[in-house]
């Protein structure tokens, strides 16, 4: 799992965001398995932006603990990782769908 960190307390950053510094461990070690961190209580759909990236550089994401009295913003992040995965989903397949070439007839 590869953080940020709080900006505020601490050592100071050696990169701006953490997806910067996932970047330069998977340049270094491709083979690692990255984590990263979102936020089920800010901007849902924002949250899945970052995720699904291509920057994001990592595998799997944590979340914040979430608290069963403030369920209303984690249903939100949940019900939009899994429109975001729809579309995702529905996209690929049209690129696999133009990518196919006709057979010709010999093929048939």
């Amino acid at each position: 799992m590869v953080l940020g960190g709080d900006k505020r307390v601490g050592r100071p950053r050696c990169v701006e965001h953490a997806w910067q510094l996932r970047a330069q461990i998977r340049a270094r070690e491709p083979r690692l398995t990255l984590g990263g961190w979102a936020n089920p209580y800010a901007d849902a759909a924002q949250q899945v932006e970052y995720m699904t990236d291509d920057c994001f550089n990592a595998e799997y994401y944590l979340t914040q603990i979430v608290s069963h009295l403030d369920i209303a913003p984690v249903e939100r992040f949940v019900n939009e990782t899994r429109r975001s995965r729809h579309q995702q989903a529905r996209h690929v397949r049209r690129l696999l769908l133009s990518k196919r070439q006709p057979r010709r007839r010999s093929e048939r």
